[in-house]
């Protein structure tokens, strides 16, 4: 696992330097195409995330997060001194290691489904995984309710 984030990550990183040139931070278009590229990184970051979130750890995540503050910096044409959590808040982009799990969790309850036999309907699908999203959001809450020292302090309403 650890080879695949080490290729991902340069991929990751270029990909944004890219999209950075073509989207300069004052004169760029309206927010819905910064909004577009950070969805295509997002599905280079995510690909396969079935078989890798399970076992996701600390320095992966890492790697993978950095890559998705940058491109929060891009959407919400920020300054490089936004933490990533506060970028993903402005954003509106939810953590892509959350969004793993999610992506795990319903490909599991997919592939079960299979295994008993039973045929899913689309909108089960998309139920399931409606209700995993508001699961993460509550994950995603309380990982920005800790406590930060002053600087969260804006954040909390």
């Amino acid at each position: 696992m650890h080879a695949h984030f080490r290729r991902l990550a340069p991929k990751l990183e270029r990909t944004g330097a890219a999209l950075k040139r073509l989207l300069p931070n004052r004169w760029g278009p309206n927010a819905s195409c910064p909004r577009l590229y950070a969805g295509i990184v997002r599905s280079m970051a995510l690909y396969g995330a079935p078989v890798w979130a399970p076992n996701l750890m600390r320095r992966p995540t890492r790697a993978l997060l950095t890559s998705q503050r940058v491109m929060a910096i891009r959407v919400i044409r920020g300054y490089r001194t936004i933490s990533g959590e506060e970028a993903n808040l402005l954003a509106g982009l939810l953590p892509w290691d959350l969004e793993a799990k999610v992506l795990a969790r319903v490909f599991s309850l997919r592939a079960d489904a299979c295994r008993r036999g039973e045929t899913l309907l689309p909108r089960q699908i998309s139920a399931w995984r409606d209700e995993l999203r508001r699961d993460l959001m509550a994950e995603w809450q309380q990982r920005l309710c800790r406590n930060r020292g002053l600087g969260s302090l804006s954040l909390q309403p």
